[in-house]
């Protein structure tokens, strides 16, 4: 007998259309360092292929040429130094973050209401419905989407909310450098010890693999960045 996975279910408000929604976002220099720490690489490394495309899903971006969700940056395919990412990053807005938009965890009950409430507001043609209810895991994450919502800038918060909700819920499955990296970002500046302790007491209430966190695929991100680059010459 196999336990059903956890339904964690997040409904994202949106700021209202046209309202002003002043955005910040995280010094490209620290988000890239991170993210070269992650997969292994340093200032000296020459990125190309799929390395390449690894690097910028951990920063959340892609290439002219990609489909993916992410910022726009402008770097060959074929071949570019990490100096010449590193120009090419401070030149556009990394990890952007709109600080009136809100992603709060509901319960089933609730997310039935709020489900009821966007159809409601579809059939009404209410456009001040600026909600989404998002199911984590989801291809797409949206559940249901009122009609006055409008998304985030590149979809960073909407990736990373996920990626907290994962973490909070103390999932001991895969994780992705980019899946990390995001976790990071959000995490920045809160002492990664505190982080494994938390984590590990929460871990203990659920019913979770007991493998010590090194071994876990979350294991990197209670590393520091100079911790993940002794990591990645070990092994």
């Amino acid at each position: 007998i196999r336990r059903l996975q956890n339904v964690v279910c997040v409904v994202e408000v949106a700021p209202p259309e046209g309202e002003a929604t002043p955005r910040r976002t995280a010094p490209s220099a620290a988000i890239l360092r991170t993210a070269l720490s992650l997969v292994g690489l340093d200032l000296n490394d020459e990125l190309s292929g799929e390395t390449l495309r690894e690097v910028l899903r951990c920063l959340h971006a892609k290439l002219p040429s990609g489909r993916s969700e992410g910022v726009e940056i402008d770097v060959p395919e074929d071949g570019v130094s990490l100096q010449e990412l590193a120009d090419a990053a401070s030149s556009v807005e990394l990890h952007p973050i709109e600080p009136a938009r809100s992603f709060v965890v509901v319960s089933l009950a609730e997310a039935e209401h709020i489900r009821a409430y966007i159809h409601r507001s579809v059939a009404c043609g209410e456009q001040r419905c600026c909600i989404s209810l998002r199911a984590v895991g989801l291809h797409d994450g949206a559940v249901d989407v009122g009609p006055g919502f409008t998304p985030c800038p590149a979809g960073f918060q909407a990736v990373a909310a996920e990626q907290a909700c994962r973490f909070l819920d103390c999932h001991t499955g895969s994780f992705r450098a980019s899946q990390l990296a995001h976790l990071k970002r959000l995490f920045e500046g809160v002492d990664p010890e505190a982080l494994a302790a938390w984590w590990e007491r929460a871990r203990d209430c659920r019913r979770r693999s007991p493998l010590p966190r090194q071994r876990l695929p979350i294991g990197p991100f209670f590393l520091t960045d100079q911790q993940l680059c002794v990591h990645h010459a070990e092994t």
